[in-house]
């Protein structure tokens, strides 16, 4: 089969891939992704971000997926007006059965829009990282605003993923090395 001729239009450039590999590389400095998260939520505040309703599927009132009743995929968006770029986040999860094929429960991608043109620029393939960053940047920087001096232990309710990326970045806003962990599992 001969390949699909575009007479009248000009060869376009593939978005940019990024995986986890290289994003990983790119966001080491938990000062840095606080500060942005900072900002982020300054704009939001002063009604500069929009962001649509989440889309969510595989939970009532659909169906389940067949990847099991925990299953679900959220699909959020959003922009700062005037920016360059807007960005959809899709993020598939809650698959527990993923852990017995050696595959992580959790993933997703997001998606690089440009705002000028609506054209894909980017896909990174985060995996679910960049949300797990995120939360753990906003959790530090709550700390960091709200936090006593002094912290002497930090409580954790939680031994997983979160709860990882949550103490590395409070390393960045306090001193205190001493967590307290609850978890529902021993191991």
């Amino acid at each position: 089969m001969e390949g699909l001729k575009m007479t009248g239009v000009a060869q376009l450039p593939r978005p940019l891939l990024f995986d986890l590999g290289e994003i990983g590389k790119a966001v080491r400095d938990p000062q840095t992704i606080i500060h942005g998260q900072a900002a982020g939520f300054r704009a939001y505040s002063l009604g500069q971000v929009c962001v649509p309703p989440v889309q969510s599927m595989g939970q009532p009132p659909m169906p389940a997926f067949l990847a099991g009743p925990e299953a679900q995929t959220c699909i959020k968006s959003g922009y700062v007006k005037g920016a360059d770029h807007f960005v959809v986040k899709i993020a598939p999860g809650g698959v527990s059965e993923n852990e017995k094929r050696g595959l992580p429960t959790n993933t997703g991608l997001n998606l690089l829009f440009s705002q000028h043109t609506l054209r894909l620029e980017a896909i990174l393939f985060d995996e679910g990282i960049l949300t797990e960053m995120r939360t753990a940047a906003a959790a530090a920087l709550a700390a960091r605003l709200f936090a006593p001096r002094t912290v002497m232990k930090v409580g954790m309710f939680g031994c997983g993923v979160q709860a990882r990326w949550q103490l590395r970045f409070l390393r960045a806003v306090t001193d205190c090395r001493q967590a307290l962990v609850n978890s529902r599992n021993t191991g």
